[in-house]
């Protein structure tokens, strides 16, 4: 969620010999929205507890997006399809 956790996370992975890569798929907030209420729904196999629309956006404006440093080695999705 957080660049500083997301930091600490890579130098842990780093400090126990493994290697780690920052996946980002960029879809915008309604399409995150939508595939979020679809899956509270849906309750497919990787379902794991229903996150509310309360909780959706509490969690929404706790994320900070990467930098283009971060970007630059991660595996970038582009996705902008409603599920």
């Amino acid at each position: 969620m957080k660049a500083a956790s997301r930091a600490e996370f890579k130098g842990m992975a780093q400090q126990s010999g493994l290697e780690c890569q920052l996946h980002y798929l960029s879809a915008p907030r309604d399409i995150r929205r939508s595939r979020v209420l679809t899956r509270n729904v849906v309750k497919g196999d990787t379902f794991s507890l229903e996150v509310t629309p309360m909780m959706f956006d509490f969690m929404e404006d706790q994320f900070e997006r990467p930098s283009d440093e971060e970007l630059a080695c991660a595996v970038v999705v582009e996705t902008h399809l409603a599920v």
